[in-house]
């Protein structure tokens, strides 16, 4: 009996040690098995960024990677209260992409990552649009490099020209000759602005200030040339034309502007690249052009506002080299062309901006992505007050209120103020 006893408690002991042993090899494999890494990645466009971490998740499950992004969509208006919320609660996200004129601000406050070395070893920087590239520096270092681009030029409706007997103008004298002819001698308006959007006004009309040799910002930061004669014949030019717009065009909003063109009463206006891809979605019978913005005289250099957005990896980050992973990958030519180019959006990759099938397939990118090569982007810690103060002088200057050489002059002593 006693031996039967001893044999069933040597059963009992054995299994509880084998149970106990299968329970803590189980705990410890999870213990040390690793967390799937998860990028947090922001940017104010939803169909690019969103489908960049698509792409690139499903390129990582491919592989058989625990790495994976995860995509925030942040509105525009929220852009910078938004970060400097996460970066106060030490809750930034580890790459985040955000409008190129707002990156300075955040490179002088240490958001970003030093990422100067990681460029260097990319193998393809030199490929990368140069304007935006430039905007990524500060003080030496390189916190953010380029991710999609968007720049301005002249878009016009192809049918009023044409019935009207009209060449799109190449000089400013002929853009003023084509609008007073159509203004005059049709029940079509010439051209129209949005006076009241600073942003949009900046976009458009500080081109025809550089091509003139004026400028907002100047190259070290710290003075404008706004206020000089090249800046005011800038203005002169805008003011002249705006006499062939409708009369509430120095004070219209951007709804105002944009209607105005896709249904038909405006035969020009001074847009961006994402307006092919709306025009034509929203007045698909309306055929337009797109020409660079014409120069001040025969000869002379055009310009575009090199808009869009450069991305960096936040200091935050707890993953530098999976973030500048998805980065490059953000960056690689498959996806500036997959991504970008098919949904209407100029590639930074300068060897598929202008070449790519998408745009062959409509040629008017072309124009846009052209101008990626000889575009500007002002750089400056806070650029967006200083389109406040331009946005307070325009209207009055277009509608006549004021003459360009008394608005640029009360906007001038404002815009140094800022920049010192």
């Amino acid at each position: 009996m006693k031996s039967r006893v001893g044999t069933l408690l040597m059963v009992i002991l054995v299994f509880i040690s084998a149970s106990a042993t299968l329970w803590a090899n189980g705990n410890s494999e999870n213990e040390t098995a690793e967390e799937p890494i998860v990028l947090k990645v922001w940017n104010r466009n939803g169909t690019l960024m969103g489908g960049a971490v698509e792409a690139f998740n499903a390129k990582m499950e491919a592989e058989g990677r625990d790495l994976r992004a995860e995509f925030t969509l942040v509105p525009y208006e929220e852009q910078s209260s938004k970060f400097l919320s996460s970066l106060a609660a030490k809750t930034a996200p580890d790459v985040y992409a955000i409008d190129l004129i707002l990156a300075p601000y955040f490179s002088e406050m240490g958001a970003w990552m030093d990422i100067t070395t990681e460029v260097n070893n990319l193998g393809f920087q030199d490929d990368l649009n140069p304007g935006m590239f430039r905007i990524g520096e500060w003080n030496g270092k390189q916190y953010c490099l380029p991710w999609a681009n968007d720049n301005s030029s002249l878009i016009y409706n192809k049918t009023i020209f044409t019935e009207m007997g009209l060449e799109p103008p190449t000089t400013w004298e002929e853009t003023l000759q084509v609008a007073k002819i159509i203004t005059e001698q049709s029940d079509k308006y010439g051209i129209t602005f949005s006076g009241a959007n600073s942003g949009m006004t900046m976009f458009t009309w500080l081109p025809f200030a550089w091509m003139n040799g004026a400028q907002l910002i100047t190259d070290n930061g710290k003075d404008t040339t706004i206020d000089s004669e090249a800046g005011v014949g800038a203005l002169q030019f805008w003011a002249e034309l705006a006499q062939y717009a409708p009369e509430g065009a120095p004070v219209y909003d951007y709804g105002d502007y944009y209607n105005g063109f896709v249904t038909g009463q405006v035969a020009m206006i001074f847009g961006g690249s994402w307006h092919v891809m709306s025009i034509s979605n929203d007045a698909p019978e309306l055929d337009f052009g797109i020409i660079p913005f014409p120069v001040p005289e025969k000869g002379n250099d055009t310009s575009a506002f090199m808009g869009g957005d450069i991305m960096g990896i936040t200091a935050q980050t707890a993953h530098p080299k999976e973030a500048m992973e998805f980065v490059a990958f953000c960056l690689s030519e498959e996806t500036q062309i997959e991504i970008l180019a098919k949904n209407g959006s100029v590639p930074v990759r300068l060897s598929v901006a202008v070449d790519n099938p998408y745009f062959d397939k409509d040629p008017r990118y072309k124009v846009f992505a052209a101008g990626g090569q000889f575009g500007r982007a002002p750089k400056a810690l806070n650029y967006n007050d200083i389109t406040t103060v331009m946005g307070t002088i325009m209207p009055k200057a277009l509608s006549g209120e004021v003459s360009p050489e008394d608005a640029l002059k009360e906007a001038a002593p404002q815009i140094r103020d800022l920049l010192q």
